[in-house]
């Protein structure tokens, strides 16, 4: 007779994430900054309430729907000898290629060797001195504490001083392994004045398994000019939480835009704080739900410091059995004073059976200022539809330029025209026939 035990989660602690894997996790690290930043992050993951239903952050999306106890976490992610090559590579100055086996820079155009930028280990950063301790914070939600506190893979990029790069860093994630949590923390640092674009891509197989609980810190020197864009193509069986956040010091620029197509359920929060004066953030996305995909999107102004300008524009469509909902808030802090905020979304529902969900938000402790925000949830228009067929093209034809057209303010933002057309593809594709 074989006698089974049944382990459960303690209380406040996600199923699997618990003291033992956190003492094999921490315990072997070398980095004692590492060690300290990843005790801090578990007491705070530890004590941070497990989010309910009843939430108001939770409210749409059920806590429960993120199955847990189905996935292990995978193994710390190492640099690789080899790296692998992509489509795309050609387009940049460096590549990071990340897996599920670890992870590898190319260095196309010598950026790298001419010390304009290192991209590196989070450890390695750490016992380098190329991070400081606030730009590894714990966060105050169970996941972006849970993730600070289990990140399998931590990686830094740091470019230097007045540095403009041509092409671009291009970071690409592929995972074909199912039944695994994948949990990316990656911390951008910009140096004052420098200039580039990051282009992230996100995809794992459609018939596995996944979770993803990432996050990702940028932090923008003074009068640095930073463009971002994530094109989220996750399989349609991944399960995906991200935490991402930007700080900008005085004058500097961020131009930050998100694509969400893929995922089975996605909980996302991004935004940022214009935290010096002149500071100023384009924030910027869309995304397609379809068939019973469920999309959880919060972004976040948050404007410390006078001043300084921020404006969002976040367009969205829904078909079939698909639902997203959209949170968005300004925060103007008490020393906010003159400044400009603006905060849009729209949303088309294609389907009867689709829903779409708008919430927008202000947070007003400043008395000298400009916020504004507006939202919509709407169908096609019919009239411009049958405009469309009067100039002879079919029902097909006619939705498709429509829904094109509504997704294309945000498009545009996109600095590479490559990009641009792939997302062009992808929106189609979701429109289908």
């Amino acid at each position: 007779m074989t006698n089974e035990v049944t382990t459960v989660a303690a209380p406040g602690l996600v199923p699997g994430f618990d003291e033992t894997l956190f003492g094999e996790v921490n315990g072997g690290d070398s980095s004692a900054f590492v060690r300290g930043k990843r005790e801090e992050a578990f007491q705070a993951y530890a004590t941070i309430p497990m989010p309910q239903k009843t939430d108001a952050e939770w409210r749409r999306t059920d806590p429960g729907a993120f199955p847990f106890s189905r996935f292990r976490r995978l193994p710390d992610l190492m640099p690789l000898a080899v790296a692998p090559t992509g489509p795309w590579d050609d387009r940049f100055d460096v590549v990071v290629s990340v897996s599920d086996v670890g992870y590898a820079v190319l260095d196309r155009t010598r950026r790298l060797e001419k010390g304009d930028l290192v991209v590196t280990g989070l450890r390695d950063a750490a016992e380098k001195g190329k991070l400081r301790p606030e730009q590894l914070h714990a966060g105050r939600s169970k996941f972006l504490a849970l993730n600070s506190a289990f990140w399998n893979l931590g990686l830094v990029i740091n470019v230097a001083d007045k540095v403009e790069l041509e092409k671009g860093i291009l970071i690409r994630y592929r995972h074909e392994a199912g039944g695994r949590i994948f949990l990316p923390r990656v911390v951008v640092v910009a140096g004052s004045e420098s200039r580039f674009t990051l282009m992230e891509l996100l995809s794992s197989a459609g018939d596995a398994e996944f979770m993803t609980v990432g996050a990702r810190e940028f932090h923008l020197g003074a009068a640095a000019g930073v463009k971002i864009v994530t094109l989220q193509e996750w399989g349609e069986s991944t399960y995906s939480i991200t935490n991402d956040w930007a700080v900008l010091e005085r004058d500097a620029r961020i131009d930050w835009t998100t694509l969400n197509f893929g995922s089975r359920i996605c909980k996302s929060h991004f935004g940022s704080d214009v935290a010096g004066a002149g500071a100023s953030a384009e924030l910027g996305g869309l995304f397609f739900g379809s068939g019973d995909q469920h999309l959880d999107q919060s972004t976040v102004q948050v404007h410390s410091a006078p001043n300084t300008y921020s404006n969002l524009l976040y367009k969205g469509a829904v078909k079939d059995r698909a639902y997203s909902i959209y949170r968005g808030m300004i925060e103007a802090k008490p020393a906010a004073q003159k400044i400009d905020a603006y905060q849009n979304n729209n949303n088309l529902v294609l389907s009867n059976g689709a829903r779409a969900d708008s919430i927008p938000g202000l947070e007003i402790e400043a008395n000298d200022l400009r916020c504004t925000h507006g939202a919509t949830v709407g169908h096609l228009d019919p009239e411009q539809i049958f405009y469309l067929r009067s100039r002879g093209l079919s029902e097909v034809e006619a939705r498709k330029m429509v829904i094109g057209g509504f997704f294309e303010s945000v498009v545009e933002r996109i600095p590479y025209e490559f990009v641009r057309e792939e997302v062009r593809r992808r929106i189609e594709g979701k429109i289908g026939a």
